[in-house]
């Protein structure tokens, strides 16, 4: 499946089971999809925290305190970022 299909299937399971969003709380996860990280005495991190209809909310993070959220469209998401969401979310949709 291609980055086209595959954001395809994110928004419709967004939409399905989820009434537009869902967190990364919300789905239990064990830790949300890492865009980056960084960092030896000061750790920055952005992490996709909520995934949207339309797009997913990232979250920029310094030493676990959160600075920051951006929107970002599915389409400016690394290939192996979408890729983690899809597979993230098929999960959870076979398992209902």
């Amino acid at each position: 499946m291609n980055k086209e299909e595959q954001i395809s299937e994110i928004k419709r399971i967004v939409v399905e089971h989820f009434e537009g969003s869902v967190t990364t709380g919300e789905l239990e996860l064990g830790s949300s999809p890492c865009i980056m990280s960084t960092g030896n005495k000061t750790n920055i991190s952005f992490l996709v925290e909520t995934f949207g209809e339309d797009n997913v909310t990232v979250v920029h993070y310094v030493n676990e305190t959160e600075i920051s959220e951006d929107d970002v469209d599915y389409e400016d998401l690394s290939d192996d970022i979408v890729d983690e969401i899809y597979n993230l979310l098929e999960e959870y949709e076979i398992g209902l």
